[in-house]
C-alpha cells in the first residue's frame, strides 16, 4: 500500500512516516508544497529507522503534495487545522475515489493560558473537509488523540485508544486495520463522521490537562 502524508514535514507526519515504517511493509511518500523539503526530510526519516535499528522495507520519498496524491492509495491530511481546508481544495484535482483521506486536524484557539475548541459552522473540521469533497470520494476522521512529538519518539512506549470516524465502512475499517499496524495504536469505532466533534474537542482538553498537570503526552485508554 502506498502511503501519502500530505504536509508530512511536521511532527504528526513523521510520527505516522516512522512509526509505520518501523512495522510495515507499505510505501511512505512524505509531501510539501516544495519538493525539496519534502526529499530532505524523508531522507531525515529513513535515517532515524536505520539508527533504531530499522529500514522502511518499501522506501520513505519525498514530493510535492500533489505529486503525492497522485501515488498515493491512502491520503493522510498532516496539514495544521487554519491551512486544511485551502490545502484539500488544491489537491481535488487529483483526488479520485479509489483513495481514502483521512483527517487528524483540530481546530482550537489559545485564550487565557488555556486552549478552547473552535469548531468551523459546519460543527467540526471533518464535516467541513467532507463538504469539499467530492460524495464519492472517501473520508475518515482518525488520530486526534495521538501526541506527535511521542509518536515520532521511537524509544517511547504506546498504549492507547483511537478513535476512527467515517460513513464508508470499507475505508473506515481499513483505516482502523492501518492503526492497528502501529505498535500501542488500538482502533476503536467512533461510528459516523458527524458525530467527528465530540473526537475533536477532546484535544484541547489533553492538552489542558497536561498543561495544568504538569504532564506530557497525554492520550486516551477506554477502560
Amino acid at each position: 500500500m502506498k502511503i501519502g502524508l500530505i504536509g508530512g514535514t511536521g511532527d504528526i507526519g513523521e510520527g505516522l512516516a516512522l512509526r509505520w515504517g518501523l512495522n510495515t511493509e507499505h510505501a511512505l511518500l512524505i509531501g510539501s508544497r516544495k519538493a525539496d523539503k519534502a526529499r530532505e526530510r524523508a531522507e531525515e526519516f529513513a535515517r532515524k529507522l536505520e539508527i533504531a535499528g530499522r529500514k522502511a522495507k518499501s522506501g520513505i520519498t519525498g514530493g510535492t503534495n500533489e505529486d503525492v496524491v497522485k501515488d498515493s492509495e491512502i491520503v493522510v491530511l498532516c496539514v495544521e487545522a487554519p491551512y486544511v481546508v485551502a490545502t484539500l481544495r488544491e489537491l481535488l484535482g487529483v483526488l479520485s475515489p479509489d483513495k481514502i483521506v483521512v483527517t487528524p486536524a483540530v481546530s482550537m484557539v489559545r485564550k487565557g493560558g488555556v486552549f478552547l475548541y473552535a469548531p468551523p459552522p459546519d460543527g467540526s473540521m471533518a464535516v467541513q473537509l467532507a463538504r469539499v469533497l467530492p460524495e464519492a470520494i472517501p473520508l475518515v476522521s482518525a488520530f486526534h488523540t495521538v501526541p506527535a512529538h511521542k509518536l515520532a519518539d521511537l524509544s517511547a512506549t504506546l498504549d492507547q485508544d483511537v478513535v476512527v470516524l467515517g460513513d464508508m465502512k470499507d475505508a473506515k475499517e481499513r483505516i482502523m486495520g492501518l492503526v492497528a499496524e502501529i505498535d500501542g495504536l488500538h482502533p476503536i469505532d467512533g461510528g459516523p463522521l458527524v458525530t467527528s466533534s465530540l473526537v475533536e474537542s477532546i484535544t484541547p482538553l489533553l492538552i489542558n490537562l497536561a498543561i495544568v498537570n504538569k504532564r506530557k503526552n497525554l492520550a486516551i485508554k477506554f477502560v
